[in-house]
This record gives structure tokens, sequence and C-alpha cells, in this order.
């Protein structure tokens, strides 16, 4: 090769650039799905920049290239996500060089998308001179941000390419112009189901699949709800649960009981979904779609179906765009890359969940009444034929006199109680008089324990438990009110004198994943009457694909490792304690381990009893020799059957731990007593450690259906270095 002849890729008619890619090469799959690739194209289409709902505007343009003269007359678009002053600006037939755009499969159709490496390089077609001559002078001012230096050999390219591109595919100038300016003024066509109306009208829907679709050769029949309620729906009541049908909405006729089985209905009831027909190449992208699964629809045509009574949707092929499917999946498994749309209907999914289930149990609670009636009359008639067949008309007083007289013994004896408590009472105050040593003037703390903010002031448990006053003016008077909780965050010095669970095996619980989970307001107490209905418990898990996750969950008692004053008798004043609870997260990093199944996961078990013995010393051992005395005297005395407490799993919900110490025995019964805690407190052998406290307040419900709320207390921000 002579010297100075450029390359052949960089001076050959229709050669491409080294390290470009063509458009036929993408349709071609030569290019993987998700890979960064580089493209030379002139501009067919353009939509205009707009503001997308997040923080970066949006647009489109539509390119075409050498190898899309005769198979790909469509050519392929390029999404452009970018801030409103990083947008270009194209017209028709300018020429747009790519570096590192990402190739996307998007509802069904091949296209781009700008990734954050990549540059965009525009030439006005106006000024793109002809070969060999190089088409700087048409390149448009760039971002700021891109710092590429463009070759020469490029924009030699540019002109050759322009200039053998065939642009009877191209609108013309006119033509362009308008649809740029119409595509800024595209109606925002999304709805919710309840404002969808009968007509010639089109939405875009983000819904959730209810049912498994139905297909046939030609289409696909889905049953989707978005938990909006609109009165010319189908009302699907709950009495309608055996289906007979194929078709819950009646507008078919109907199948087998294998097919029923098989199209089991886990969407709402009431009139809360629609049936929507979509035909290809929708058809083939919604195929697949299960039960459970959100999707975005776009241009479906709303209408009143064939018998004229419910409303109907139906998604057909778009003219301008015959190849694409106006349909996508959405994922709920990222909450930073879910929309606001999608994560304000999985909450309308989980208002509708809570309100099913107070109606489930409502329906149950009447119908057990009437069963009960129905018994009652059933046995009261019994009775009183069997009494005046025996002519002793006075059998049922008797019966009924016996009956109340074996409820009133089996309620609780409040006297019996009340010992109990009293009973403690003398055992604290003779701990109190045990004091074993005269604390040091600095307390020494265990230096394997480590906390954020080491520097803070550190608070006693009298200053954290002190309650929180919110004052205020009234009629020129300064008043105040106590209130419930503060939320406010403490250093402080303390040791572990008690746990629960009683059983480290039950430091973690399981529970169900759910796409609620997306939502910053949901709350696992949420599910605490998911047991009142076995039917909601088994549809949740059909719709949310039954996976379970295991998640930490206990409380320590701490105790105040301050030096304490002396009291007024010139004892010293007994220790301050709370209950602290450890939620997942701060668990984690309490202990640095994942938290599994301990009953059947002996290794992790293990690894968690010796890093919590650092924390709290021979405190289990204690409480295990406590519990084995207590189930020997228990067996000796014939209680221990009536002790023993009803287990129904890892994954429900645990007892709370007692509010104070002396509570333990009335609140959770025998078993959870083992020791009371000045008894371990007294005992247990270990070091105090510097730990972070936070309080906070918990939303409860008393007996009688009062709610308020519930000061707590929380360890945060505290390690285990061991």
């Amino acid at each position: 090769m002579p010297v100075g002849k450029p390359p052949l890729q960089a001076s050959a008619p229709g050669a491409l650039l080294a390290s470009f890619t063509t458009i036929e090469d993408i349709y071609e799959d030569k290019v993987r799905m998700g890979s960064l690739i580089n493209l030379i194209g002139l501009v067919k289409d353009w939509q205009q920049p707009f503001a997308s709902g997040g923080k970066d505007w949006k647009s489109s343009i539509t390119l075409l290239d050498l190898t899309t003269t005769e198979n790909y007359l469509y050519g392929i678009k390029f999404n452009l996500f970018l801030s409103q002053a990083d947008m270009p600006k194209v017209g028709r037939c300018d020429v747009v060089v790519l570096h590192k755009v990402k190739v996307q499969n998007y509802r069904g159709g091949l296209s781009l998308i700008t990734h954050h490496n990549t540059t965009i390089s525009v030439y006005t077609a106006s000024k793109i001179p002809e070969p060999p001559a190089s088409a700087a002078i048409a390149l448009q001012p760039r971002s700021t941000k891109d710092k590429r230096v463009i070759k020469d050999s490029e924009h030699q390219y540019v002109s050759r390419f322009y200039h053998q591109m065939d642009k009877d595919d191209v609108p013309d100038e006119e033509v362009f112009h308008q649809k740029a300016e119409l595509s800024l003024n595209v109606k925002q066509k999304f709805s919710l189901l309840k404002d969808v109306k009968d007509g010639n009208k089109f939405y875009d829907l983000i819904v959730q699949i209810v049912r498994d679709p139905y297909d046939d050769p030609e289409k696909v029949t889905l049953y989707a709800s978005d938990y909006t309620t609109n009165d010319r729906f189908f009302h699907k009541k709950y009495e309608e649960d055996d289906i007979t049908s194929r078709d819950p909405y009646n507008y078919t006729t109907g199948y087998s009981e294998s097919s029923q089985v098989k199209k089991e209905w886990h969407g709402p009831y009431g009139q809360r979904s629609i049936q929507i027909t979509c035909y290809e190449p929708h058809a083939t992208f919604l195929r697949d779609v299960e039960a459970g699964q959100w999707v975005s629809l776009r241009n479906v045509q709303v209408k009143f179906g064939r018998n004229g009574q419910y409303l109907e949707g139906y998604l057909r092929e778009d003219r301008d765009a015959p190849q694409k499917a106006n349909a996508e999946i959405l994922s709920t498994d990222d909450p930073d890359n879910i929309g606001p749309r999608l994560k304000d209907a999985i909450r309308r999914r989980r208002d509708y969940e809570k309100e099913k289930k107070g109606q489930i149990k409502e329906r149950n609670n009447e119908l057990k009444s009437k069963v009960k009636q129905i018994k009652a009359a059933e046995a009261a008639g019994a009775e009183r034929r069997k009494s005046v067949a025996s002519g002793s008309p006075a059998a049922v007083e008797r019966s009924v006199s016996t009956d109340i007289r074996d409820e009133d013994s089996s309620s609780k004896n409040p006297e019996r109680l009340s010992k109990k408590k009293r009973k403690a009472l003398r055992a604290a105050e003779r701990k109190e008089e045990e004091e074993r040593l005269k604390q040091k003037s600095q307390v020494g703390l265990n230096d394997l324990i480590t906390c954020e903010n080491p520097g803070a002031p550190v608070s006693s448990f009298e200053t954290i438990l002190e309650p929180a006053y919110y004052e205020f003016k009234s009629n020129g008077q300064i008043k105040k009110i106590q209130l419930p909780f503060s939320c406010a965050r403490y250093l402080a010095r303390a040791r572990v004198v008690n746990f629960f669970p009683n059983s480290l095996e039950d430091f973690t619980c399981s529970r169900e994943i759910s796409e609620f989970d997306v939502l910053s307001d949901n709350s696992a107490s949420s599910s605490e009457d998911d047991s009142d209905s076995e039917r909601s418990s088994l549809e949740d898990t059909v719709m949310a694909g039954g996976r379970r996750v295991w998640e930490w969950r206990f409380a320590l008692e701490l105790e105040d490792a301050t030096p304490s004053p002396n009291s007024s008798n010139g004892r010293k004043a007994p220790k301050q304690r709370f209950w602290a609870t450890v939620d997942n997260y701060e668990a984690q990093c309490l202990t640095g381990l994942d938290a599994s199944n301990l009953r059947t996961d002996p290794d992790n078990l293990e690894r968690l009893r010796l890093r919590l013995s650092t924390l709290w010393g021979d405190l289990e051992a204690l409480k295990q020799c406590s519990a084995r005395k207590r189930k020997r005297g228990d067996a000796a005395n014939g209680a221990a059957k009536s002790n023993k407490r009803l287990r129904l799993g890892q994954n429900l919900q645990l007892e709370k731990p007692p509010l104070s110490s002396y509570d333990d025995a009335v609140e959770n019964g025998a078993e959870d007593k083992d020791m009371d805690t000045d008894a371990l407190a007294a005992e247990v052998k270990n070091i105090p450690f510097a730990c972070c406290i936070k309080q906070f307040g918990a939303p409860y419900k008393d007996k009688d259906g009062a709610t308020g709320w519930e000061r707590m207390f929380g360890l945060f921000g505290t390690k285990i270095s061991a």
C-alpha cells in the first residue's frame, strides 16, 4: 500500500468504518442484546424532546443506513434520555454518529437507547460537502460532557455516507417538520380503569394480570385490573368462586373441568377487572405472561363487548409500526426503578387486600354465628323434646345453670395473678439487698463491641426514659401535654440481662416476598390477619410467586451500666431497664451474619451463639439451666402439659417481649418466665458495652379496638467485632 493512502474502510465507497455496526447486523442477530455499539445513521423521523416525568427528558430519532434500503425500510429507533440541555436538535436527513449506544429488545421490537457513556455527533445535512471533503464544517456544537475526539476518518466517512444514501424513504421537509411538531401535541392517554369509557378512545394502562391468559391461534385474552372500580365492568362476586366456565365474564361458552382448574381466578372481586383481547404482534409477546405480573399496555381501545353490557379492551396492530408490540412486562424486583404509577397501582392492590380480608373475616364470623345459632336451636329443641318425653321440664334450666358455672370457673383468677406479681416484687427487693459490688467510678466497657459516634455524650437510661412534652400557648398561658413517644437517638452504656425469644432458633422468621415490599409505607404488620382467611393467603401466594425470605427478629432487655446514685435510704437506686428491638438490618450489623432457618442451619446457629456470647456472656446458659429446672418441676407436679405452648412455626408472628420484667409471667405465660430478670441480672457474667439506642413510636390497638401509639426502643449502629 503506498504511503499516505488511507485504509480501505475509510476510502472505499460504502465501506464501513472499523468498530461501527450496521442496522442490518442488529436485525440479523449479529449483535448481542444489551451490548454497546457504534452506529452512523441518516435521520428519517424525529420526536422532539419532552419531559418524561423523571429528571431526564425523552426524545427519539428514527435512523436509516446503507443496509436499510431493501430489507429494513423502517430503520431503527434511537431513544434518548438526557437532560434538556444535552438534547440534540436534528433535521431531515441529518447524519448522526453514535458511540456506545445500547441495543435493546423493547416491547417486542429492536431499538437503541442512550447509555451514561453515549456520545452523539450531529452533522447538518445542508452543510455536508461532496466527498472526499471533510464534513467537519457540518458538525453541530456538541454537549459539554462529550470529550471524545472525532477522527478525520469519521468526518470523511460522513461525507461519503450522506451522498451515497437513497433519501426517497425520508419524508419531504414539510411533512418531516409537521410530524416533529405534532410529536409535542400527543395527548396524555394514560388512564385508570375507573375512568375508561365506551367509544372510539384509546388508553395507556398499567394493570396486573389477574388470571392466566387464554391463548387462541390469532389472539390472546387477558383479564386485568389496576384495583380501581368501574360500574361498567362485570361484577365478580365472592359466591362465584366455583367457576363452571372457562370465562368468568360469561363472554364465551363453557369448557371442561380441567380448563377450569388451570384458569383459576386470583383477581379482585367487585367491578375491578376488565377483559382485554390482544391481537398480533402483541399476542405473541403476551402469551407467556402469568397471573400476578404487572404489564404496561399502550393504545388499548375500550368499548362495550358483544353482549353490550360490559366494557372490554382491544389491543390491535399499530399501522405506523406493524411489528411493534405495545406491551411491556413491568418488574417489581427493583424499588429504585419502579415508576410512580406502578407504585400507586401496587399500593391500591395492597389496600384492596386489606379490605378484602376484613370483609372475608366479617363474612366468616357471620357464618360462624349463624351456625352456632342453628346448633343452639337444634340442641334446645332436642332438650325440650327430651324434657317433654321424660316429664321433667326443669332439666333444661339445670343444664344452662351448669354451663354458666363451668364458664365462670374457667375464667382467670385475678387474685392468683396478683399473688404472682407480689412474689416477683418480693424477689426483686431481695435481689436489691444482695447488690454485689460497688461499681467503679469508670465503667469498664467491652472493647469487642463498637458503635456509631462513640464520642457523643452518654445518656443514662433515666434520661432516655423521661417522658417527652409538647409546649403550646393557650389564652396567654403556656401549657404542655405529654407525648406518647419522641423520635430520638442516644449513646448509652448497657449490658444485656435478658433476650426474647427464649430460644436462639427463634431469632429468625420467614415471610413471603411480596410486591408490596417496594412501597415505602409498607409494613409487615399489614399482614397480621393473614391467617384469618386461608383462601386469601392462598391467592396472595399464587400472585406473589410463593417465594420466601428469612429475616432476623429478636429483642434484648438492656440494663443501664452507668453508675447509679444512692437512694434516700443510702442504698443503691435500682438499675433502669427496657427492651430494645433488633430488626433485620440492625441484626445483620450487630452479628455480621445473614438470617437463615436456624433450625435447619446448625452452622449459622453456632456462629450466632458464639457472636452473642461476646455480647451477653453466659446469659443463654443461665436461661437454659433455669428452663431445665422448671420443666423438671412441672413434670413432678404434672403441670408440664398445661404449660406447654403451641408453636405454629417459624414463619408466624412472634409474641412481643414483655413491657417490663414483672409482666413477663402475666403476659407471656409460665414458659417464658424461666428466671425473672432480676435473678438473671444478678447471676449473669458479662461486660457492659457502648451502644446506640433509638426511640420511636409504634401503632397499637387494645382489646376494645381503641388505637394509639406505644413507645418503643431499638438497637442500631452497634457491631460485635469479634
